[in-house]
C-alpha cells in the first residue's frame, strides 16, 4: 500500500520502532498495531502535515507492506494504518503532499460513489457550495462562485475567473486553479495550481 509518513527533522518518528529513518531503505518488525506497534503512515498526506507541522517535519512517500492495522474508521474520517514493513520512496515539499491528498481525495471520491458522499458543483452564477461533511467535494466553476470546505477531509476547488475556494477544517483543503480563482484558508490548508507557471514552480502553498 502506498502511503505518507511525517516524521521530524532529525527523521526520527513520534510512533513506531525505529530510532531514525533513512531515504530508500526497507525497515521490518515483527507485529502491527496503531499507537502501539510497527510502522505508522497515512493515505492522505494531510494526517502527516497535521500530525508533524512543516516548521518542524520531513515528509516521504512510503509503501507499507505485510501485516498491517488499519485504522477501521467507518466515516472515513482517518486513513491511519500501521504495518510490519515501510520501505521509504521518495521525500516530499509540503506543496507536493497537498498535491498527493488532492489526488487522493479525488480518486477516492471516484471510487466510493456509493459511500453516500457526494461532490456538489455549482450551476448558477453566484451560487455558494458547500463540503460539510466527511469527504465531500464542492466545486465552483461559475462566475462569482464559491466552494467552502468545513468538513472533516473536505475538499473545495475552486476553477475559473471570479471563482472561490476556502477551508475552514483542519484537515480541509482548499484548491484554487489558475490565476482568477481566489482561495481563502482561515483553518486547514490551500494550495494554488498555476499549469503556467515554470516546472517545479506549478504548486504554490497557500497558508
Amino acid at each position: 500500500m502506498i502511503a505518507y509518513k511525517a516524521v521530524h527533522k532529525d527523521l526520527s518518528s513520534s510512533y513506531g520502532n525505529q530510532p531514525v529513518y533513512e531515504l530508500g531503505k526497507t525497515y521490518t518488525f515483527p507485529a502491527a498495531s496503531r499507537g502501539a506497534a510497527g510502522f505508522h503512515a497515512a493515505e492522505d498526506p494531510i494526517f502527516c502535515l497535521n500530525f508533524i507541522r512543516p516548521e518542524e517535519g520531513r515528509y516521504f512517500k512510503v509503501e507499507l507492506q505485510g501485516e498491517m492495522d488499519p485504522d477501521g474508521c467507518t466515516d472515513g474520517g482517518s486513513t491511519a494504518a500501521a504495518a510490519t514493513s515501510i520501505t521509504f520512496l521518495e521525500e516530499l515539499t509540503v506543496e507536493q503532499m497537498l498535491w498527493a491528498s488532492l489526488q487522493y481525495r479525488l480518486s477516492w471520491a471516484k471510487t466510493n460513489t456509493n459511500s453516500g458522499r457526494h461532490i456538489e458543483i455549482s450551476k448558477r452564477k453566484g451560487q455558494t457550495v458547500l463540503a460539510d461533511k466527511t469527504r465531500c467535494i464542492a466545486v465552483a466553476n461559475k462566475t462569482s462562485t464559491t466552494a467552502i470546505a468545513n468538513g472533516c477531509s473536505t475538499l473545495a476547488i475552486a476553477e475559473g475567473p471570479d471563482t472561490k475556494a476556502e477551508a475552514h477544517a483542519s484537515d480541509a483543503l482548499a484548491v484554487a486553479y489558475g490565476k482568477d480563482s481566489d482561495i481563502r484558508v482561515s483553518y486547514g490548508w490551500g494550495l494554488r495550481i498555476d499549469p503556467n507557471a515554470p516546472a517545479g514552480k506549478q504548486l504554490i502553498l497557500i497558508k
